[in-house]
């Protein structure tokens, strides 16, 4: 059963600060300059821009795509004219649709204010009306031959060790190239997933290419394996109509168990049929192999399913960049093994189990998610902050239908920072929140937000300090 967790379609031991190319030289990227190796799968058929220098032709041969400034998109006809068609942040990848008349662009920002590493994002754009909307945060966009979907991984690719957050999702698209369905990683039967261990990643090689190729307009080869350890790495045949996979080769592991165990150094180097349990407590969000929690809040950790009949169970935090801390010990598990915690603000890690028997055994908790905890909030102010990694949508004034997101063409729009703390100032009796100057970045500029901005209450968010007395407004 996949109830305790799903495992997101994730990039493997790269942090997303690492994910950017090198924008010296601008390459084509197609079967014909980097022919297949028998143990490699082709990239997709359509030919990728990487970079701001040089152009790439549509499929007709009609137009040219460039990059000026890093960030504007440009289309030349064969006459040498030139149309700017969208303005961006940075321009990091760029890639025609088969029918010649829609682009796919992925950008990069900074993840936010004072933090390190890059969002990516991806952009679908008319070449000929400059119509444009954003598919949330992703990258390594792939088309099918038809044009009628698009493979490519989301997320904002955090992730230490052996856990990132991106995840496989796969768009059909309508004829002017707006999104009618979506299918995810974990939507896919035949996927290898884990209640209890560490993430399925995508193979990617230097370039940060898919790491698969569509075969046909519904059939999707990918190439997957365990971000560390276990059964299952491989090239997998997706099925995108029936949501079916299966492994047509073998891959190897990337890492060894003691491989493993160099970069965790708690973790014991035994094997994973010898672990026992999982653990629960309450998130602020998550993906995939990631668990966002409250920074200064106290919370009960649940060694599920632990190990029976120890006299101790003791539960570690592991950081990723200084020695394990002991947060709690438990001498009585008749009622279960359970510690409480306050979480530190600003931290980054794992949690570790260990069970003690009168005997001399122990017996290790299985693999956790990766946890990381955000700043603690401002004190003596309504703030309102989102979970990670899904960034709700703010807008200059209030509208209709605020669960759908912006619509093509849209640009005044902006997404709030995961974790980030936003300050409220006022209310509306149909659940609208007014925000001052929000951490947040606007439309495909990604400028940072200035001045008021409205945010629904049916979008993911938490409202945290004394939220109760705010001043309501009409408009």
């Amino acid at each position: 059963m996949r109830k305790k967790m799903k495992l997101g379609f994730v990039i493997g031991f790269v942090a997303i600060s690492q994910l950017s190319c090198s924008l010296l030289t601008a390459e084509f990227v197609s079967k014909e300059d980097n022919p297949p190796s028998p143990t490699a799968i082709p990239p997709t058929y359509t030919p990728v821009l990487i970079g701001p220098l040089g152009s790439l032709p549509s499929p007709d041969g009609n137009y040219f795509a460039l990059v000026r400034d890093e960030g504007r998109l440009v289309v030349m006809d064969s006459q040498g004219q030139e149309t700017e068609i969208a303005s961006s942040n940075e321009i990091t990848r760029l890639t025609w649709f088969p029918d010649s008349q829609h682009l796919i662009y992925e950008d990069r920002v900074k993840a936010a204010p004072e933090r390190a590493g890059y969002k990516y994002r991806l952009f679908i754009v008319s070449a000929s009306s400059g119509e444009i909307y954003q598919i949330e945060n992703g990258l390594a966009p792939s088309i099918s031959p038809d044009g009628n979907r698009i493979a490519y991984l989301r997320g904002w690719g955090s992730g230490d060790a052996c856990i990132a957050s991106l995840r496989l999702v796969i768009i059909e698209l309508d004829a002017e190239k707006y999104p009618l369905s979506e299918t995810t990683q974990d939507e896919i039967a035949g996927i290898p997933f884990s209640e209890e261990t560490h993430s399925f990643t995508p193979n990617l090689d230097q370039d940060k290419e898919f790491p698969g190729s569509w075969q046909d307009e519904t059939t999707l080869e990918v190439a997957m394996s365990w971000a560390c350890v276990g059964p299952g790495n491989g090239i997998y045949e997706i099925d995108v109509v029936f949501k079916e996979a299966k492994m047509i080769a073998e891959l190897p592991s990337p890492f060894s168990e003691e491989e493993w165990v160099d970069r965790v150094g708690v973790l014991p180097a035994v094997p994973n049929d010898e672990r026992q349990g999982y653990f629960s407590y309450p998130r602020r969000g998550g993906d995939a192999g990631l668990a966002s929690v409250y920074p200064g809040r106290t919370i009960t950790i649940t060694w599920e399913e632990a190990p029976i009949g120890a006299t101790r169970y003791d539960i570690f935090f592991a950081f990723f960049e200084e020695d394990p801390i002991l947060i709690g010990t438990d001498e009585d598990a008749s009622d279960g093994v359970q510690v409480e915690w306050t979480v530190p603000e600003l931290i980054g890690g794992t949690l570790v189990g260990i069970a003690y028997y009168g005997d001399g055994r122990i017996v290790y908790s299985g693999w956790s998610h990766d946890i990381y905890s955000g700043k603690l909030p401002p004190e003596g102010v309504c703030t309102l902050s989102s979970g990670f990694p899904r960034a709700p949508w703010l807008y200059p004034g209030r509208r209709t239908n605020p669960e759908l997101g912006p619509t093509p063409g849209e640009t005044e729009y902006a997404t709030l920072f995961p974790e980030e703390y936003a300050l409220v100032i006022a209310k509306t009796e149909d659940g609208w929140y007014l925000l001052d100057t929000p951490p947040a970045e606007v439309g495909p500029s990604g400028e940072p937000a200035t001045g008021i901005w409205w945010l629904s209450e049916v979008q993911d968010f938490d409202l945290i300090g004394p939220c109760d007395d705010l001043p309501v407004v009409e408009d």
